[in-house]
């Protein structure tokens, strides 16, 4: 008896872990996506950083629906940005304003996501994953 709720909280701590690491991984690679593709934009003209914002906006969107969990998404989010930010502030060497402009950008997003999927209009999901939490808590 004792041996199954080990094993079974080892295979759900697994596929927390997973989840985390696919999070994190698509993040990363987003990040350095949007950070290509604007450091090839930026080469053309210094106006096009604004660009940037639009098709990182476009990748956290797409991003949303490979991500189930409404957490890991926000994680995915901030890592985006964050990344982005950092790859082009290190490769090209923008002004420091945009640089916190994607980041704050992308704390922003995880401000809004988080109180509308969260805590405003949380879905069915969200609400038994709540619970779930709070069960395991006690």
């Amino acid at each position: 008896m004792n041996n199954e709720n080990t094993s079974e909280k080892k295979s759900k701590a697994q596929v927390k872990l997973k989840q985390i690491g696919k999070s994190l991984g698509i993040g990363i690679i987003e990040g350095g996506i949007t950070a290509g593709i604007g450091y090839l934009l930026l080469r053309l003209h210094v106006y096009t950083m604004f660009s940037i914002l639009l098709i990182w906006l476009i990748f956290g969107w797409f991003s949303s629906y490979i991500i189930n969990n409404n957490a890991l998404e926000i994680l995915t989010v901030m890592i985006s940005g964050n990344v982005t930010a950092g790859l082009i502030y290190f490769f090209v060497g923008i002004e420091i304003w945009f640089l916190s402009l994607i980041i704050g950008l992308s704390i922003l997003f995880w401000m809004i996501s988080f109180t509308t999927k969260i805590l405003l209009y949380p879905t069915k999901k969200t609400q038994d994953e709540v619970k779930e939490l709070e069960n395991n808590g006690n």
